[in-house]
């Protein structure tokens, strides 16, 4: 028998992250009125653009949908093209290089657009995300681009099972649509040559990222609606 309590949980590193309580929600409908009490909560809900239902509950509860997360995918097949790039796995002495990287890169994930989230606090989440690599508690292999002695880009994998996936990829300004990007997922799939395809997400708005999905062969198969509730409910 299911619990309701598998339909929510503390998101251990939001709360840390954010300072406050963060959870996620699962299933709308089993949401309990408690959380959303909590006047220092946060709490995200992501659910398929088809489920209609999830929304209106969603909206109904003060909900406030922030963005269109588009998932793509496409199969591993190693590539033979060389970059102008060097790519490598990181290694500890990158931490604070590539967690500065991290913490100005990123401008379109769902905590910069929500106007709730200061832009310091957004990029201290990207930061934190991938620092976590570091610490050995998030990913399963980080690559970094780099032109001289500079890191430029990283991409952050996950292996599950047969796929894996691109949990955070993020390229400096001064280097995008220069092939960096296409050259560490050419590198991912050339790693991991043995698994089965590659996953990405992505915003809708963020469509410089989505043409550079395509063109790398990702194709959609699927989309969900993000939704963020700050605070108390309001009576």
């Amino acid at each position: 028998m299911t619990h309701q309590k598998d339909y929510w949980a503390i998101d251990q590193f939001l709360t840390t992250a954010l300072g406050r309580q963060a959870y996620k929600i699962t299933l709308p409908c089993a949401m309990p009125k408690a959380l959303m009490m909590m006047a220092a909560s946060f709490i995200y809900c992501k659910v398929s653009c088809s489920d209609i239902a999830a929304v209106n509950t969603l909206e109904t509860w003060g909900f406030h949908l922030i963005e269109t997360n588009v998932r793509l995918q496409r199969p591993i097949v190693p590539s033979r093209s060389k970059g102008d790039f060097t790519i490598r796995t990181a290694v500890m002495s990158d931490e604070e290089e590539v967690v500065a990287l991290a913490a100005r890169v990123f401008s379109c994930s769902r905590f910069h657009v929500d106007p709730q989230f200061t832009n310091e606090q957004a990029n201290g989440i990207k930061a934190s995300w991938i620092r976590n690599f570091f610490k050995g508690q998030r990913g399963d292999t980080l690559l970094l681009v780099e032109e001289g002695s500079s890191i430029i880009g990283f991409i952050l994998l996950l292996v599950q099972n047969e796929d894996v996936v691109i949990d955070l990829l993020g390229v400096a300004s001064t280097h995008r649509r220069k092939g960096a990007a296409s050259q560490m997922i050419d590198a991912a799939m050339a790693s991991f040559h043995d698994r089965r395809r590659i996953i990405v997400g992505t915003q809708l708005c963020n469509t410089t990222s989505l043409s550079a999905y395509e063109k790398s062969g990702f194709r959609i198969s699927g989309a969900d609606y993000v939704f963020h509730y700050h605070g108390a409910m309001q009576s």
